[in-house]
């Protein structure tokens, strides 16, 4: 017969948790890691819509870039948004935010790795509006250019 009232001893319950803390804690620092977005480059790109893909963790805009380098002539870019929640706020819907075959212009943090692709800061439509990117990117997207301007006045 099996004994279910055997006690785990304090010392091994307090490993296991810390080992699942651990193990959750990798994980959602993964999540909301901007480690592989260049932070302090910003690139444009014009790009014709293929697809918005309205998911989480992360809304990402695939867009096809010209590429002289390419045999079809342009490259399949990856340009990654905020969540569902944060891009609604911000304004963007599944419907609207910008159409297949739309042509747009994107300014971007590029990916540190050098892969096509990057984090949104603004899209701007054929007709002259423009859509923002999430919130912390467009924070340090501020914070650059106030320190651009800065530089550009103390000289």
């Amino acid at each position: 017969m099996i004994n279910f009232n055997y006690k785990i001893p304090l010392r091994i319950k307090f490993l296991l948790l810390g080992l699942i803390l651990f193990l959750l804690g990798s994980i959602v620092s993964a999540h909301h890691s901007y480690n592989p977005i260049d932070k302090t480059t910003i690139n444009e790109a014009v790009a014709t819509v293929a697809k918005l893909e309205w998911s989480n963790p992360h809304i990402y805009l695939w867009a096809y870039v010209a590429d002289e380098t390419e045999s079809t002539g342009y490259q399949l870019w990856a340009f990654q948004a905020g969540s569902i929640t944060m891009m609604a706020r911000a304004g963007w819907t599944r419907d609207d935010t910008v159409e297949i075959g739309e042509e747009i212009k994107l300014e971007y943090f590029p990916l540190k790795d050098g892969r096509p692709g990057g984090e949104i800061l603004s899209i701007m439509h054929a007709d002259g509006t423009i859509t923002q990117g999430d919130v912390p990117p467009n924070m340090w997207l501020r914070a650059i250019r106030e320190n651009e301007e800065r530089a550009l006045n103390d000289q």
